[in-house]
């Protein structure tokens, strides 16, 4: 049999298997002496035998297709997860892969979070923007992502980046290592020394983790720009602290503050005083019995304040002591808890829990650019005859031109906090005169201990905004939220719930404004504490008061009943519809004397603790879930939950979660 050329070409180099082809030693056929016989033809018409199916040879079919490689598995993870918005201190993500491939292989990535792209901060590889995917190139086992804050003059608060990887065909990702998550903080870092402060420490050492210092006043006295001072768990008190203090309350009564911060940080290298990241829930607890808990010194800045628990003498103090020193005002009866007098600027204060001072829990005088976020401040102000708040920001001092928000109070949680004295202002010591600040002689009753309060800044706050996001206030003396004498506000998504615990003679403990203008009021939820009071007041002249999508509970006024939605108390739906965990506490009223069947304030707490109060949304909660507007709403609840879920934000400081 005569074969092609190119057939015997190949068959040359063992590229084909040819079994009719003979060795060359074979000995050749015998020539056909005859024709073959020819084999009769099939006559047989039916079927063929079935037989089964062809033997599997065992070799695969030849598709022509090459083979699919096996998905690449990836998994991200974080490097630094805290980026800084002043220094500019990054944070950065990494996609490492289980094994290097043999082609560049596209990873898909989700963002999310409540910080905005391009406007927050911009996510790069190799000095270049991405946007929705990363490329990993041949032979490369891992990238680093490089998240990059983009500083701005507005205060606002922390703000998370997350990032999801997407599955292919091609792409797996690791057992959750799919998702990570960055946070951007408005202050700079603290690049310097770090101390540490223990309670059986020694203030003659060197103050390192070994070592650490007794005092916190010590402390931080050597502190200075870029450094960390680490706070261990324990009781921390001020000098000469003592525990009784006479029958009469009259012995130590004159103490000073437990720690005065005199030394400022400076742009992207700040002072921290924080907690000791320990891994439990325990806080170190500041318990002073002198003029305050943390000072910050007339002219400092550059500061961070968090994770720790301040602690006054509140419960201790009888109604007939404070009486008494109304007029002295020792130390004793108006220590504050975290506080200035100012000058200061650029603060942060974080989460951390402040209770029983006997003034302010928190307070900024003539400041900016200050951010009080995430703390709790309750049972304050009991006892104090200056007429003090829960939380207080009066007389703010501008300290450049910008017009945007430069105080901002987000996260935080008020309660309990009561004015059980009348003001006393010393002018008026001796005086019968009915005057606001006579304390002796006044009929206007008691109208101090709010929860949130804003006070005479119209003539020293030329520029910038102040802004209440995503706080709830509840049971608080007075009003929850009031904005008084203050213009260019902006009060958004916050819960002011049953105010009014101890009001005086007045009916108005929700939301007030006096002498205000331009404020803007929407998505905040206001919930009377009964039919006679307001939730919603307008206590002296305003205007350019904008307001939408409020849902208030009670009498009102200021508000716009084609954008608000107000309900009278009678018709008000029942709180455990809209509500986790939410009841009436109308009855829990401090009775400063504790007689007969009135609760003594230092028992209101034990039983508003007990209630187990949970105002985050029921999923059911119609007038409220996907009731707001994004107009002026902050990006996140005060949880991190991004806003909006649904096809709108929600009204109050919660949203509820969506698959």
């Amino acid at each position: 049999m005569r074969r092609p050329l190119a057939f015997l070409a190949l068959l040359a180099t063992g590229c084909v298997d040819d079994s009719e082809a003979k060795s060359p030693t074979e000995d050749p056929p015998a020539e056909d002496t005859a024709p073959a016989e020819a084999e009769p033809e099939d006559t047989d018409t039916s079927p063929p035998a079935d037989t089964g199916p062809p033997e599997d040879s065992g070799a695969p079919e030849d598709s022509g297709a090459p083979p699919v490689p096996p998905p690449a598995v990836v998994s991200l993870a974080i490097d630094d997860a805290l980026a800084h918005e002043d220094g500019g201190e990054t944070a950065r993500f990494r996609l490492v892969l289980d094994a290097a491939q043999e082609a560049d292989l596209d990873v898909p990535l989700t963002l999310g979070g409540s910080a905005s792209p391009d406007d927050d901060f911009i996510l790069m590889l190799d000095g270049a923007p991405i946007a929705s995917s990363v490329t990993i190139p041949t032979g490369a086992t891992e990238v680093t992502l490089v998240l990059v804050p983009l500083p701005s003059a507005t205060m606002e608060p922390t703000e998370t980046v997350t990032l999801t990887v997407t599955p292919t065909e091609l792409l797996l990702a690791a057992d959750g290592a799919d998702i990570a998550t960055a946070r951007i903080v408005e202050h700079g870092p603290s690049n310097g020394s770090t101390y540490y402060v223990a309670a059986d420490g020694d203030d003659a050492a060197s103050g390192d983790a070994v070592t650490p210092f007794a005092t916190i006043a010590h402390a931080v006295s050597v502190l200075r720009a870029g450094d960390t001072l680490f706070i261990r768990d324990g009781v921390h008190t001020n000098s000469n602290y003592v525990a009784e203090h006479g029958e009469t309350g009259d012995s130590g009564i004159r103490h000073g503050v437990l720690a005065k911060i005199d030394t400022s940080g400076e742009p992207g290298n700040w002072i921290r005083i924080a907690a000791e990241p320990d891994g439990n829930e325990a806080r170190p607890v500041l318990r002073f019995d002198g003029s305050g808990g943390l000072q910050v010194g007339a002219g400092v800045s550059h500061i961070i304040i968090e994770g720790l628990e301040v602690e006054g003498h509140n419960a201790e103090i009888t109604y007939d002591q404070a009486m008494d020193h109304r007029w002295s005002k020792e130390n004793y009866y108006i220590g504050r808890g975290i506080f200035t007098w100012g000058p200061a600027d650029h603060i942060v204060v974080r989460d951390n829990v402040v209770h029983h001072t006997p003034g302010s829990g928190i307070r900024f005088n003539s400041s900016d650019y200050i951010l009080v976020e995430d703390n709790v401040v309750s049972n304050t102000t009991w006892w104090s005859s200056s007429a003090e708040s829960g939380v207080v920001i009066a007389t703010a001092q501008s300290i450049d031109t910008e017009e945007v928000v430069k105080i901002l109070y987000s996260g935080n949680t008020v309660y309990n906090n009561w004015n059980l004295l009348e003001f006393c202002l010393s002018e008026f010591e001796g005086s019968d005169e009915d005057a606001y600040g006579n304390c002796d002689h006044y009929t206007g009753g008691i109208i101090d201990g709010q929860g949130l309060y804003v006070t005479r800044n119209n003539d020293t706050y030329a520029h910038g905004r102040m802004r209440f996001e995503n706080n709830i206030a509840f049971n608080n003396g007075f009003g929850g939220v009031v904005y008084h004498k203050t213009d260019r506000g902006e009060l958004a998504n916050n819960l002011v719930f049953m105010n009014g615990a101890y009001p005086g003679i007045s009916n108005y403990s929700g939301l007030t404004l006096n002498t205000a203008n331009d404020v803007v009021i929407v998505n905040n939820v206001v919930w009377s504490r009964d039919d006679n009071d307001y939730g919603v007041k307008e206590n002296g002249p305003t205007s350019d008061v904008i307001t939408g999508h409020n849902y208030v509970v009670g009498r009102t006024q200021l508000l716009d009943e084609t954008v608000d939605v107000v309900v009278d108390y009678a018709d008000a739906p029942a709180l455990g519809d809209l509500f986790s965990n939410a009841v009436d506490i109308e009855a829990l009223r401090p009775d400063p004397h504790g007689t007969g069947s009135g609760i003594a304030p230092a028992d209101v707490d034990g039983l508003l603790t007990d209630l187990g109060l949970d105002f985050a949304l029921r999923p059911s909660a119609s007038p409220l879930v996907d009731a707001g507007t994004t107009d002026r709403a902050p990006n996140a609840d005060r949880r991190g939950v991004v806003r909006p879920q649904g096809s709108a934000v929600d009204v109050g400081p919660y949203e509820v979660e969506q698959e």
